[in-house]
């Protein structure tokens, strides 16, 4: 069967419609997939589009103006897809600009005796809008979502494609309409199937991927200070004494912190006081510590880190940042200028040691900093002389 131009445009915008039908309906199943809906508008924009352009090749027809107005459109909402995945705010503005200014630009007699100017414009814009939207995917927020690169992929071969378009115009002469440009024009359909298709499916299984990643996320992390709940931190903090263990991570050391009398904080300020000191902690570990450390909400008000390849001397010297920055920021953040400190415990892996032996030594090295005191960082050591008994943190179940 032959395929000609219009059989080609046909094709494409039914598998756009369908592809924007799958795209709607997985939306439908997960609401908070945004960025689904989004592609579900670029592939019907596309599917309205084409058989617009299509009644009329007559530059400036009202079909014609329409129809590449949501041309226009498509990629504008693949970049808002990308932006709503990358969880960052969507500019309308940006979204509209392209049809905007297709729309201005259209209506100047001039340019309307120019179908090469305004092919240019048109595949230029849209190769801006998707790169501009590759860029987005590219610098998501995670790497554990594998079908973005496929997407990146499509998307950066579909502007090329479109950038080629472009060139060709500018050599044509502006005179020249885009169906005059020849092979390009034609292809430009067949390789918009292939894109529609392969960006609707790899669409819904990176929304798919982040979905479930946000739910592992959630399960594993204390909502009121952002770092892993307990059992999150005893699995992972397992699994890297393995390696410690089996030689592959050189040594480690783990920080137990304790914030200083937070029983009466909740006591003279009310729990929703106390919360926001929890949650400074949070932020301010989470400032301090490398992105490969471990930190995770063991108890009430006690926190427990791991630093993977740092010595006991190099751990004291975190927990003397964590420990002043977060009495800085707490005096800073409070309004009667209440100054909340901590106490840290500190303890280095030895040869085949145990996590719960670990972290009982940082505890006992936590129990010597409070009795000294308090608002102080202090090391374990086998033979200090107030290090007998080990209280206050116990095994995950």
């Amino acid at each position: 069967m032959h395929l000609d131009l219009p059989t080609l445009m046909i094709a494409g915008s039914f598998v756009a419609a369908t592809g924007g039908a799958f795209l709607l309906l997985a939306w439908w199943q997960n609401r908070a997939a945004l960025p689904m809906l989004w592609w579900a508008g670029a592939n019907f924009a596309f599917a309205a589009g084409l058989p617009l352009t299509l009644q009329s090749s007559q530059v400036g027809s009202l079909s014609m103006l329409v129809g590449i107005t949501l041309l226009n459109l498509g990629p504008a909402f693949i970049w808002a897809s990308g932006r709503s995945s990358n969880a960052r705010d969507v500019d309308v503005v940006f979204v509209a600009a392209g049809a905007l200014i297709w729309l201005t630009v259209s209506v100047l007699p001039v340019f309307r005796s120019m179908p090469g100017a305004q092919a240019t414009l048109n595949q230029s814009m849209i190769a801006l809008y998707l790169f501009a939207a590759a860029r987005e995917f590219y610098h998501q927020r995670t790497e554990q979502v594998t079908a973005r690169h496929p997407l990146i992929v499509l998307l950066v071969l579909h502007a090329l494609y479109f950038c080629y378009g472009a060139v060709e115009s500018v050599r044509a002469g502006w005179e020249t309409s885009a169906y005059a440009i020849g092979l390009w024009f034609n292809l430009l359909h067949f390789e918009t199937l292939i894109f529609v298709v392969g960006t609707s499916i790899f669409a819904v299984a990176m929304i798919r991927e982040q979905s479930e990643l946000s739910q592992r996320i959630k399960a594993s992390t204390d909502e009121l200070t952002a770092l892993r709940n307990r059992r999150a931190f005893y699995q992972e903090g397992q699994a890297i004494l393995t390696k410690v263990n089996a030689g592959e991570i050189e040594n480690l050391s783990v920080i137990v912190f304790d914030l200083d009398g937070f029983k009466s904080v909740n006591d003279r300020f009310g729990h929703r006081r106390g919360d926001a000191i929890l949650k400074l902690f949070g932020e301010t570990t989470l400032r301090i510590l490398r992105s490969s450390d471990i930190v995770g909400r063991v108890g009430g008000e006690e926190f427990a880190a791991l630093l993977p390849g740092a010595s006991a001397a190099e751990a004291h010297e975190v927990a003397e940042r964590v420990r002043i920055g977060f009495a800085e920021a707490s005096a800073a953040g409070d309004p009667d200028g209440f100054r909340t400190t901590l106490s840290a415990g500190i303890a280095e892996s030895e040869e085949l040691s145990s996590l719960d032996t670990l972290i009982g030594q940082a505890d006992a090295a936590l129990y010597r900093a409070k009795h000294n005191g308090r608002d102080r960082v202090e090391i374990y050591r086998p033979d200090g002389a107030r290090e007998g008994t080990v209280v206050g943190i116990a095994s995950a179940a």
